[in-house]
């Protein structure tokens, strides 16, 4: 078996492929010869990470692109399924017009729907008729996306599939050794640390942390939130637009590489995520819970429907807060302060879920599951972990 991902993302700044990644690794993991291709430079990535360079710098190049290039490509490789993003289904059009002739199908990937806008693109349009009308099925990151893209956006497909967001818990856990600069090591010394790290926008709720460190930072001695994203200028700006002085309290960093991220997140105290209570945020997976999971973190979270559904709500090492009460932010965090040596020595228990459910092996094992159902053949054997799964061929 052949899977070829497609991810209209750039390697090494959109921090969102780190799912494609691993996902495509766990596959090779299990003996699937499974390939992903991405903007970028030759030879950034691994070698299964086939990185193209954007004409001119511009999209719209990259997919004229795309819509020649990946035809080529999956016939001289033989490639059994394309999964593609939805920024990679219009560009896929030549592909749907062999794809009968060359005996290979074609997967829509929706690892989130569309955020922070109100109603769909012309290209986000054409990208869901697309698909409807043309692909052989889809894989989604919750049962809620499934659901909303199914009612939503007609998104209807006889053949479907969940896997969720994971983690490498081989990379994130615990035991990993700091080395972080000084100057940084010297900004969290004997500091009670909160991490957010990922986007910033309006709607993902950090704005309501400023407004809670305001209210705690002479209540809690030491406090301080280390904010590791790309956006960080909108909180400079909510800060600057409030008078909210919180100079000694914040320490704003660079989005880091995935392999920098384990030792951040152990030298914090707490992890947290205030997504706000909105459809977007309900249907989610999100990555940097499992992070925080994995590496026996306790959190201060929103307590909206895609975190409920991972972590119980009477957890004994996660911090709920009612993302509609502007106010209980501020009560949480200070819970958590006055009671983080007992969230501390439960939160092993965050990382028990990781390994029963949340690992990229057990997201590869679904979707391994998932393309074997298109196919007849000759049976061959692979293996996660040592347990063995029956592969079939591909129908040609």
């Amino acid at each position: 078996m052949k899977v070829l991902y497609v991810r209209n993302g750039i390697l090494g700044r959109d921090h969102y492929i780190i799912s494609e990644i691993e996902i495509t690794r766990a596959l090779r993991a299990a003996g699937i010869d499974a390939r992903l291709i991405v903007k970028g430079e030759k030879k950034q990535g691994e070698q299964f990470i086939l990185p193209l360079k954007v004409p001119f710098n511009k999209n719209r190049y990259f997919v004229l692109k795309l819509l020649f290039y990946l035809p080529f490509y999956v016939i001289k490789n033989r490639i059994d399924f394309i999964v593609v993003d939805e920024k990679s289904v219009v560009p896929s059009i030549f592909l749907v017009a062999i794809k009968k002739l060359f005996g290979f199908r074609i997967i829509l990937d929706v690892r989130t729907v569309p955020v922070e806008q109100v109603k769909l693109s012309l290209q986000q349009k054409a990208a869901y008729k697309i698909a409807r009308l043309f692909y052989d099925g889809a894989s989604y990151i919750t049962p809620s996306t499934k659901r909303l893209c199914e009612t939503k956006y007609g998104l209807k497909f006889n053949m479907a599939a969940i896997y969720s967001s994971a983690v490498n818990e081989k990379l994130f856990t615990k035991n990993v050794k700091v080395t972080l600069s000084s100057d940084i090591a010297d900004r969290l010394k004997n500091r009670f640390v909160m991490i957010y790290h990922g986007s910033v926008t309006p709607n993902r709720g950090v704005t309501m942390v400023l407004d809670a460190i305001n209210e705690l930072k002479d209540k809690i001695p030491g406090l301080l939130f280390l904010s590791i994203s790309d956006n960080n200028s909108l909180l400079q700006k909510y800060c600057s637009d409030n008078n909210l002085n919180l100079d000694d309290q914040i320490l704003y960093l660079k989005s880091a590489d995935n392999s920098l991220m384990p030792q951040y997140i152990k030298s914090a105290d707490v992890g947290i995520i205030p997504y706000s209570r909105i459809k977007w945020w309900e249907v989610s997976s999100p990555l940097k819970l499992m992070e925080y999971l994995s590496m026996e973190m306790p959190i201060v979270m929103s307590n909206i429907k895609a975190h409920v559904d991972v972590v119980p709500e009477n957890s004994d090492f996660v911090v709920y807060f009612n993302p509609d009460n502007k106010r209980e932010l501020a009560e949480k965090i200070l819970y958590a302060y006055n009671n983080i040596e007992y969230l501390k020595v439960n939160a092993y228990k965050g990382r028990e879920i990781v390994l029963e459910n949340l690992t990229w092996q057990k997201q590869a094992e679904r979707m391994f599951e998932f393309l074997k159902s298109f196919s007849h053949g000759a049976e061959t054997q692979l293996s996660f972990s040592g347990k063995k799964i029956s592969n079939v061929n591909p129908a040609s």
